[in-house]
């Protein structure tokens, strides 16, 4: 007759510790910590995401390259340039039509009071008008410039919304741009 042995035959596997015989030679605690490390690496990994800004409201489109985001970044900088300059010129153009506007008036009042017998009198008043309309030319240069770059200043916007907006970039890109790198 065979006897049934007290205890269970052994489950050794090469180099594996004995885990009927011996008991628990590895513990459910450290198994079951094995297994959350394990299973939480992806996790992890997914929180750990590189930080991701766009210049849009909303990201479409790849992700822009360290060259593209250096491109961009210099075209809002012009942009914001000009945004900050343009309002500024605007402010001296309409002083300097107010100005022209208020030496019309002057200039009238001076012609409704001015004697036409004295030749002095008159050549003075000239020279005034021809000094008004010196700075008339000027002003109406000036506003022609301010206009040209009025409008370039609006299709360098539209380049940028075009090429940039919406478009997504990582933080850490633009750091090491705006750093020199």
């Amino acid at each position: 007759m065979m006897r049934a042995p007290s205890q269970p035959p052994s489950v050794a596997v090469r180099g594996l510790p004995c885990v009927r015989r011996c008991g628990s030679a590895f513990p459910r605690w450290l198994a079951l910590a094995l297994a959350a490390a394990w299973f939480a690496v992806p996790a992890m990994a997914a929180d750990k995401a590189p930080a991701q800004s766009s210049f849009g409201s909303g990201a479409s489109g790849a992700l822009l390259t360290r060259e593209q985001l250096r491109a961009c970044l210099a075209q809002q900088a012009r942009v914001a340039q000009e945004g900050e300059a343009l309002p500024k010129e605007q402010a001296a153009l309409t002083a300097t039509q107010d100005e022209l506007e208020r030496s019309a008036t002057t200039l009238k009042a001076v012609f409704d009071a001015l004697d036409m017998a004295n030749a002095d009198a008159v050549a003075q008043y000239n020279a005034q008008v021809q000094a008004r309309t010196e700075r008339i030319e000027a002003f109406q240069a000036r506003t022609a410039g301010y206009n040209r770059r009025f409008e370039a200043a609006q299709v360098e916007r539209e380049a940028f919304v075009k090429a940039c907006g919406n478009r997504s970039y990582y933080d850490s890109d633009a750091a090491a741009i705006r750093s020199g790198k």
